[in-house]
């Protein structure tokens, strides 16, 4: 395993008791993936489209239903035969008792049902891609969020730097002063620009606390204290040459495989279409049982009935008013705007990859200008700084070189943190950015 380009060497938590913790990218992610609620709600969207991607959803299964009911009449009744003969019952009460029990199965509908379970699962399947771009996307701005903070921590660490200089600069012409080697204006100058560091060192603690915050709260953690160190140099995992990127862009860019799933998806719905032009076969059967209860006044007293039913439908949509052309149209429209939309993410995706890849280039090669320039600042400090501790030259030189040193080791950082960005960004864009080595 590669060593860990750059990592978080302290982080420490004020929790009932202070408890120190170190965080590496690796980390950082595996806790994003554990706790970001867009990686959640996306991971929701798919166990749901997985559920749905049944065939109970789609009507495969028969449907079976049972009734039954209890029915009576109560009321008087007359009835005359031909012979003049009559039978009365003024309180009389009838009763009606039923029950069945039925089944209905499509045995042929054109394919659809199958068709509809087909493109379910390709709903699963887009839900999936949906999932792993929320994840690309938000492993994009976590380390990004990441690499910030760590600038932020570089800045701070600089700072410290220079404000020690300072100290000790404004020691040695407070002791000078005592001695008569001095006046009292160095001491001031010297008390002027220690102050201006302190004060830069206080909004470099500023921003080091609160981009740290930033990224913590992004993982799904709030911790109230937080100190960051930096302590490692920052390292590249791009390999690829500019054509190598278009092309895994081209096969591993997840937009562009979101809308090769939303073309696959149209051409169900226009499958499905056909086959609802063709005929449905369906079966039913039943069973029923009733029993009559006719009262006191009907020639009957009893009726009872049970059997056996079953029957085979066909039905044909021959005309429907013309909804189903009007579909057609309309998918045809939408085929087209996919295919628009496909060649618009090509073009944009390799501009946008071509752009980045430039600036990445870029930015390594200031990178190397810088710590070449640090050398050189480094080297001019330290003949100024024993040119000034000799007493050959002033404040003013001294402070120059100073400030020349933090100054190119600011802008070193800087560049070095803008390529690792840089980098994250082309690795998302050519699909790679789930690869360790972009984190390592």
């Amino acid at each position: 395993m590669k060593r860990i380009d750059l990592w978080l060497l302290g982080l420490f938590f004020t929790v009932s008791g202070t408890a120190q913790t170190v965080l590496t990218a690796e980390q950082a992610v595996a806790e994003l993936l554990q706790n970001n609620f867009e990686v959640r709600l996306a991971e929701n969207s798919v166990e749901l489209a997985g559920v749905n991607a049944n065939k109970a959803n789609v009507g495969l299964y028969p449907v079976v239903q049972m009734s039954g009911g209890i029915n009576g009449d109560y009321g008087g009744a007359r009835q005359s035969f031909q012979n003049g003969d009559q039978i009365e019952a003024s309180a009389n009460l009838q009763q009606l008792y039923n029950a069945s029990i039925g089944m209905n199965y499509n045995l042929y509908q054109g394919g659809e049902r199958q068709l509809s379970l087909d493109r379910l699962f390709e709903e699963v399947d887009r839900m999936e891609l949906q999932k792993q771009l929320t994840i690309e996307t938000q492993m994009t701005e976590l380390l990004t969020r990441f690499y910030q903070a760590a600038e932020a921590a570089a800045q701070y660490r600089l700072q410290e730097e220079l404000v020690v200089f300072s100290e000790e600069r404004l020691e040695r012409v407070e002791t000078n002063l005592e001695y008569g080697r001095g006046s009292s204006l160095d001491v001031t100058n010297a008390e002027v620009d220690l102050q201006r560091d302190k004060a830069n060192l206080i909004n470099a603690r500023m921003m080091r606390d609160q981009r740290l915050r930033q990224l913590l709260l992004f993982m799904g953690r709030t911790e109230e204290e937080v100190e960051l160190q930096l302590d490692a140099e920052v390292e590249y995992g791009l390999v690829l040459g500019r054509e190598d990127l278009l092309k895994e862009a081209m096969k591993r860019n997840l937009q562009l495989s979101l809308v090769d799933v939303d073309r696959a998806l149209l051409s169900y719905e226009e499958q499905i279409l056909e086959a609802q032009r063709k005929p449905t076969v369906s079966f039913n059967t039943d069973y029923g049982y009733t029993f009559q209860d006719f009262g006191q006044g009907a020639f009957f007293a009893q009726q009872r009935s049970n059997g056996v039913g079953a029957g085979i439908n066909v039905s044909w949509n021959l005309y429907d008013g013309g909804r189903a052309k009007q579909q057609r149209q309309a998918l045809e429209v939408q085929m087209q705007g996919n295919n628009l939309r496909k060649e618009q993410q090509e073009l944009q995706i390799k501009s946008q990859l071509l752009n980045l890849y430039d600036n990445y280039q870029a930015a390594l090669e200031l990178n190397a200008v810088e710590k070449r320039s640090i050398e050189a600042a480094q080297e001019a400090f330290d003949r100024t700084r024993e040119e000034y501790n000799l007493g050959r030259l002033g404040q003013i030189e001294f402070r120059q070189a100073q400030i020349n040193l933090r100054n190119a080791q600011l802008a070193e950082r800087q560049t070095a943190y803008n390529a690792k960005i840089l980098e994250l960004q082309i690795a998302q864009l050519a699909g790679l950015i789930r690869d360790e080595r972009y984190y390592y």
